[in-house]
């Protein structure tokens, strides 16, 4: 027994013997930070070197076995989190370090959670014992955001605002700010922005100032925007003059607004959205209403339509988009006709990407029996090229999804006719990195199939166009 103690002793000493950067670049190699904090115990030296990684990122779901260790409708608590954050920021060092990166993920619980994970971030600051050079905060909603009534979202927010005031050096530090399930009113937001002011990167999901009210923002640094699920009427990017990437999904029905109202966004490059919605549910959006003043600097431009209806209204004339360089239209049903993609050549002509992904595949748990009963006919987007219409500046085309049919050659062959200057094609298989789908039913696996294809797409044309898979 005394033999077995004293090697027990030894190994810890031999551990406890190594230089710390060694040890911190055996715990950089730890898939959770949670195994380095609980590695801590093993030796009091040991205590302070979780502290001491680059990079902390700390996830109160990880302190779950299993998402469904809590009840969906009951409240969520932090667990363990809270002990990891203290025990992770409390213990310095001999020298001045430097985070990298300083994250961590909770819920806006009520008692004094949120606040003692909320205060070991702001002592950590104030305490000068260690740099941070980002520092992001991702606060949830006690319950789903689905199941969060008006009554949560208000105390989601009571609690929020306490936070703001009683740290305030840690939100003065934020880079990276999420909020779920929260309702301020617009006063409030002013307030929030106004705290965090080095925020580069914000995301909104289930978050609004109201039901069916405008949300607007104001911020000097914010270069990202994330925006999805919210019950506001649009969003009003009032004065934004560092904004460059802009993210909506699932956004509310509005009969006389887009998602987004455009101020002062000058940088703003990129924009993206995605909406899973059913016939009725919003009305269709001309690209004008979608990237309004924006037109004038986009270069990348995405469109999701989640397996779902086409939500796009062709117009005339169009809106003209002389910066956009890449444009992409994911997930749509291979019910629906594909010539109205055509439609973003004559909004941009200096175009160089064409991105069409093609689906009918639902990996949530819905039916897809039950998502055809929703699609129509009628939902088809009707719309042609002009005759006389060429677009100069298109070279590449990337098609997910593509199956050995009449209907996506036809289209192939259409766009070919448009886009005179189209050099490469990409067909690809559908995958979904989520549950592991992959396409296997009429895309070209052999050799043999894939050279017919090639032949196919170039007859006729005196000069190849490249084809990859």
């Amino acid at each position: 027994m005394a033999a077995a103690s004293s090697q027990g002793m030894g190994q810890d000493d031999r551990l406890g013997g190594l230089p710390d950067d060694i040890i911190v670049s055996i715990l950089k190699r730890l898939d959770d930070l949670r195994d380095a904090v609980r590695s801590s115990i093993l030796s009091k030296r040991w205590r302070h070197l979780p502290g001491m990684l680059p990079n902390i990122d700390l996830d109160v779901w990880s302190f779950f076995k299993h998402d469904d260790d809590i009840e969906a409708t009951a409240p969520r608590p932090n667990l363990g989190l809270v002990r990891a954050v203290e025990s992770v920021l409390a213990h310095g060092s001999q020298h001045t370090t430097t985070i990298d990166r300083l994250a961590i993920h909770f819920f806006l619980t009520g008692g004094t959670e949120s606040g003692r994970i909320v205060r070991a971030v702001d002592g950590a600051i104030t305490s000068g014992s260690r740099r941070i050079s980002s520092v992001g905060l991702s606060m949830f909603g006690e319950k789903l955001d689905v199941l969060c009534d008006n009554g949560d979202m208000l105390r989601h927010a009571t609690r929020l605002l306490w936070l703001i005031g009683a740290y305030p050096s840690a939100f003065a530090c934020l880079t990276d700010l999420h909020l779920e399930s929260v309702r301020l009113d617009g006063s409030d937001v002013p307030r929030l922005l106004g705290a965090c002011g080095k925020l580069e990167r914000l995301s909104l999901t289930n978050c609004d100032s109201g039901l069916r009210t405008v949300l607007r923002l104001e911020h000097p640094r914010l270069r990202e925007l994330r925006a999805d699920f919210c019950a506001c009427e649009a969003v009003d990017l009032r004065w934004l003059p560092r904004l460059q990437r802009v993210t909506c999904g699932r956004w509310m029905h509005s009969e006389s607004l887009p998602p987004f109202l455009f101020g002062h966004v000058s940088e703003l490059a990129a924009m993206e959205f995605s909406n899973s919605a059913a016939v009725g549910y919003i009305r269709n959006l001309r690209l004008s209403e979608l990237v309004g003043d924006a037109a004038k600097t986009i270069r990348v431009l995405l469109l999701n339509f989640e397996n779902r209806r086409v939500w796009i209204q062709p117009e005339k004339p169009v809106t003209v988009m002389q910066n956009l360089r890449f444009a992409s239209f994911h997930n749509i049903r291979k019910q629906c006709d594909l010539t109205w993609t055509m439609l973003i050549l004559e909004s941009a002509p200096h175009l160089k990407t064409l991105g069409v992904t093609v689906s009918d595949h639902v990996c949530d748990g819905v039916d897809p029996d039950v998502i055809r009963q929703f699609f129509s006919e009628k939902d088809n987007i009707q719309w042609q090229p002009s005759s006389d219409f060429n677009h100069r500046n298109l070279s590449m085309l990337i098609f997910e999804g593509y199956e050995v049919q009449d209907k996506f050659m036809k289209y192939i062959k259409r766009l070919m006719e448009v886009a005179v200057n189209l050099r490469e094609m990409c067909l690809r298989r559908n995958e979904c990195k989520r549950c592991k789908f992959y396409q296997t039913v009429r895309f070209p696996q052999t050799s043999k199939d894939r050279d017919s294809t090639r032949r196919h797409i170039n007859d006729g044309r005196s000069a190849p166009i490249e084809v990859t898979f």
